[in-house]
């Protein structure tokens, strides 16, 4: 390949490793819509990019940093702590996931899972219990340039 990677084509081969890994997921995609975000499709997790920074290694060369976000929302009508639990074996599968198969796209070096941020959502009245996560993904693909 010549020039930068093909980050789109990342973000599929992403989904198709969460989508094959995790089957707790129910809903699965890449810069998912506004609309998409509801009960129906939880638990669910989005996949978006968050960053691409390019290191110049020689003249030609490039190592590419891409910074991919892993949006996780798990919503449980038992409780709060029933959503933090599924949630949490979501991320261990994830996390699980990318250690293993760290080339999961052409031309990328490694990857490895970065910081989590961990959020909830609680409304008794409505029986809303949603906890979520966005993990970071570091991928560093070569670019030839």
């Amino acid at each position: 390949m010549s020039g930068f990677p093909d980050y789109e084509q990342i973000l599929d081969d992403l989904v198709a490793l969460i989508q094959a890994q995790v089957p707790e997921l129910k809903y699965v995609a890449k810069n998912m819509p506004d609309h998409q975000r509801h009960s129906a499709n939880m638990p669910g997790c989005d996949v978006t990019i968050a960053g691409i920074i390019p290191d110049l290694i020689g003249q030609n060369n490039y190592w590419t940093q891409i910074v991919i976000e892993a949006d996780i929302g798990v919503e449980d009508l038992s409780g709060w702590d029933e959503a933090a639990t599924i949630r949490q074996t979501i991320l261990r599968k994830l996390h699980r996931a990318i250690q293993t198969n760290p080339h999961f796209s052409a031309n990328i070096e490694t990857a490895v899972v970065g910081p989590v941020e961990f959020e909830r959502v609680q409304d008794e009245k409505q029986g809303l219990n949603v906890a979520s996560a966005v993990a970071q993904i570091y991928v560093y693909a070569y670019a030839d340039m």
